[in-house]
């Protein structure tokens, strides 16, 4: 079906207009200006290319989906360098050299450890060094009373980090000095892989998955942004050990309110709302969700449309792509600096989520999303700044 033959039309203008925001040919030039044929990765906004203090990141360039498949060995071997480049010896984190290791958020080194390993496996490459979470494993860092981001003591054992998990942030929500849930979604869910690695993963997981609300579905006693992407970034602790989410109904109302009433202000936001429904249903496995979750997911789809497409109108940029922040530019990613001040710009990590917006709009109306461009397009640009 096409958008065209959807038979609610206040829907299928919904969509037509959110797809009338997304230029395939801007969103093809935004991508290739953002390369860096020095190393092969990518710059996090236009106003840090070649502009001292900013550098291509390893999130940036994990985040652009680059044609690597499509790379020659050569190539591949660049990129691949440029990221061992990145590993700290010591430590075993991946960081790129305006920032500090010592001073960094367990957000940033932790994202930086699983994209930096990510884009070294699509090149066929390892690090070369032990990695943070191997040496947590094979000879954990000494143990500290008070783990903080500058300390890796908080992977010293599954205690200790249990006891970081539990006393980090406000499970219960009745503790503001405490980081929110979202974070923990940041600095833990995105770190799921790497737990079950190390094998903590099912401690992790039972932990978290026991402050999910049975009311709501989601892990704030409000229905609330916090809580829903909550649901997101926590989804590891159901979809990696064979758990199906409990309260799917309770979490596709909360989605569908939220994508009705919140005004976003960030790019993560309503991508956050509609991936959560992705990660609910991958979390249902191979026998797949229920006929009266399917039912309930089918009505939930246009409210999601009519709340969410026009939105992503106030997250586009005049350079064509999309902006994580509504108002001026996007300067910081996990407390780093990654964008000069004062410039109103798209950025890789919301183009990313807008993008993935827009897939996910399509996919719960049941509809194939056209491309933007094709990894072929992306790869002869990328090849002609090569040369």
């Amino acid at each position: 079906m096409s958008v065209q033959n959807i038979p609610d039309r206040e829907i299928a203008a919904a969509l037509a207009e959110m797809e009338a925001l997304y230029d395939p040919q801007k969103q093809l030039d935004l991508y290739t200006d953002l390369y860096d044929p020095a190393t092969g990765g990518m710059y996090f906004s236009l106003p840090a290319v070649t502009r001292e203090g900013f550098g291509p990141n390893i999130e940036s360039t994990a985040q652009a989906a680059l044609p690597v498949a499509l790379y020659s060995d050569a190539e591949k071997k660049k990129l691949g360098s440029w990221i061992q480049s990145l590993q700290d010896p010591v430590t075993g984190w991946f960081m790129e050299g305006e920032f500090d290791i010592a001073s960094a958020s367990v957000g940033k080194k932790q994202r930086n450890h699983f994209m930096g390993m990510a884009v070294l496996r699509a090149c066929g490459m390892t690090p070369l060094y032990p990695t943070a979470t191997e040496r947590a494993v094979q000879t954990p860092p000494p143990a500290a009373d008070t783990p903080d981001a500058a300390d890796d003591s908080y992977l010293s054992s599954l205690d200790a980090y249990m006891d970081w998990v539990k006393n980090s942030y406000d499970w219960d929500g009745n503790d503001p000095t405490k980081k929110h849930v979202w974070q923990a979604g940041n600095d833990i869910g995105d770190f799921s892989a790497q737990l079950k690695e190390m094998g903590w993963l099912d401690t992790v997981a039972a932990f978290i998955r026991s402050k999910q609300r049975p009311d709501n579905g989601l892990f704030t006693d409000e229905i609330s942004i916090v809580g829903i992407s909550a649901v997101t970034k926590l989804s590891g602790m159901y979809t990696l050990t064979g758990t199906p989410m409990p309260y799917m109904d309770k979490i596709i109302e909360s989605a569908a309110y939220l994508a009705e009433t919140a005004r976003f202000t960030a790019g993560s936001e309503p991508y956050n709302i509609t991936l959560a429904m992705r990660f609910m249903v991958k979390s249902a496995g191979e026998t797949g969700i229920d006929a009266d979750t399917q039912a309930a997911l089918r009505r939930a789809a246009p409210r999601f449309v009519r709340g969410i497409a026009g939105a992503m109108k106030d997250f586009r940029k005049a350079d064509g792509g999309f902006g994580y922040c509504v108002g001026g530019p996007c300067t910081h990613s996990q407390g780093a600096y990654v964008t000069p001040p004062g410039i109103d710009c798209s950025d890789v990590n919301g183009n990313q989520l807008a993008k993935g917006v827009r897939n996910d709009l399509y996919w719960l109306m049941g509809l194939e999303t056209p491309p933007l461009f094709t990894d072929e397009a992306f790869y002869a640009r990328i090849k002609a700044k090569m040369r």
